[in-house]
């Protein structure tokens, strides 16, 4: 097992190296049990929000040991350079990665809890979502665009916020590790390409744009059109995905 641990978190070294244990134990709270799990331990006050990533596939396992860093290692990373660019996430503590015959198995990220809620109850839940927190969410985007970031799971279960008092949302990013970075803001048809995923409520997508577009200057029509039409292309590819497990767990189901 490699583990590297944060400065800031050093005393709480021997702690650390007790996680996978623990996790396994079903010693904290679970917050998420799907292709990856979440769970909350407490130690000495404090919360560490756990994430064990799915084990890693054949092909992942060779190209995590030679020569790609895991998605461990990314979130670790990536959380420090969001907030080098102003973008805020929780504090990164450590992150794990398990060997097995000298290849990599499996990951652990560790981060400080952010207890702020997630956008996507107010947002895609509600009937009426809310239109002051999608404008936010979307200067939000538009920010984390013209400072070269590209995030990789952009979705409104990643966005946490909190309102003060005068009416100003803050945000905290999770689920870090799929990003991309660059030196200078991302060209037009990359943030059309990154905005496609944030949601497939129609309504609320096309209020987001608008927002984006009105944040960055641009021409609505310049930005909408080819964004809609491009959660389009999404939304139809994954109805075929989804129809081609649905058959294939028929065929299995009748073999």
């Amino acid at each position: 097992m490699k583990i590297t641990i944060h400065p800031d978190y050093a005393s709480f070294s021997s702690f650390i190296g007790q996680i996978p244990q623990l996790f396994h134990q079903g010693k904290g709270k679970v917050l998420h049990n799907g292709r990856n799990k979440v769970m909350i331990l407490e130690h000495e006050g404090k919360q560490f929000v756990v994430k064990k990533f799915k084990k890693a596939n054949f092909i992942q396992r060779m190209a995590y040991t030679l020569w790609r860093p895991t998605k461990a290692h990314r979130a670790y990373l990536y959380a420090q350079e969001l907030k080098k660019r102003g973008i805020d996430t929780p504090h990164e503590i450590a992150y794990m990665e398990d060997y097995a015959w000298g290849f990599f198995h499996t990951g652990w990220f560790i981060c400080e809890e952010c207890t702020w809620p997630q956008a996507f109850g107010p947002l895609f839940e509600a009937e009426a979502f809310d239109k002051e927190l999608a404008s936010a969410v979307a200067r939000h985007i538009a920010y984390m665009h013209q400072n070269g970031i590209f995030f990789g799971d952009l979705n409104l279960r990643n966005f946490l916020y909190n309102k003060e008092e005068d009416g100003h949302y803050q945000f905290a990013m999770v689920d870090t590790n799929r990003s991309h970075f660059s030196d200078t803001s991302l060209p037009l048809p990359l943030c059309i390409k990154n905005l496609q995923t944030v949601t497939h409520r129609r309504d609320l997508f096309a209020h987001i744009v608008q927002a984006y577009a009105k944040e960055r200057g641009l021409y609505e029509k310049e930005l909408q059109e080819p964004a809609i039409q491009q959660r389009d292309e999404l939304d139809q590819r994954n109805a075929r995905k989804k129809q081609m497990k649905q058959f294939l767990g028929i065929w299995v189901k009748k073999r």
